[in-house]
């Protein structure tokens, strides 16, 4: 990948949001050799991503999910830890923009749910595997600083400080936050002239 460290890679990603704009780029520029599992509501832009990534050295699996429910969060993280994932990719999330009480209330209910539980859940219930992986086989690294602490001008994606404590701290895992604004995806991508080579990387 781009601007990674020298020794660091990647066996099998989980991403979420895959089949368009960030997570569509992400899943494209890991190693061709990295396995993925990838979600999204969109079955046949799933089935699209899957013909265009997946090759006889290469696996590539689907999962059609809506994050924002409990049952299909719990199917997806079952199936992500049968797939052994090493790298978690929260890239899913909604977009709802303008005043918030003309907003439908639905709407607004399950971007939280998208952007905030479904994150953290995905994230508190697929660590301790991760981790747990990383230790059997010492593949994983700590993520590159430089990323850790960027502070970029959208909040669409940034790196995240190093709050976890030192207990966390030296576990043998990698992390890359990406935020969802409250933005419509792709006005912000028009806006950035959105390109995968634009995409950081740890």
């Amino acid at each position: 990948m781009r601007g990674c460290k020298r020794g660091i890679s990647y066996h099998r990603a989980l991403v979420t949001g895959a089949t368009s704009g960030i997570g569509a780029a992400f899943a494209r520029e890991l190693p061709a050799a990295a396995a993925l599992l990838l979600t999204g509501r969109n079955g046949e832009r799933l089935a699209k991503m899957r013909a265009e990534l997946e090759r006889p050295d290469r696996k590539v699996d689907c999962v059609q999910a809506d994050l924002a429910r409990r049952e299909d969060r719990d199917k997806l993280i079952a199936l992500a830890e049968e797939f052994c994932i090493d790298l978690l990719i929260n890239n899913a999330g909604l977009g709802p923009y303008g005043p918030v009480v003309e907003n439908a209330a639905d709407f607004e209910r399950t971007a939280a749910e998208v952007n905030v539980v479904a994150t953290a859940d995905l994230t508190r219930r697929l660590l301790p595997g991760m981790i747990s992986r990383a230790r059997e086989t010492g593949g994983a690294r700590r993520p590159d600083q430089r990323l850790q602490h960027a502070r970029l001008s959208t909040p669409a994606v940034s790196g995240a400080p190093d709050r976890r404590g030192p207990r966390l701290a030296v576990e043998p895992d990698s992390r890359l936050a990406a935020c969802p604004a409250h933005s419509h995806p792709r006005r912000w991508h028009a806006r950035v002239s959105m390109r995968s080579a634009a995409v950081p990387f740890m």
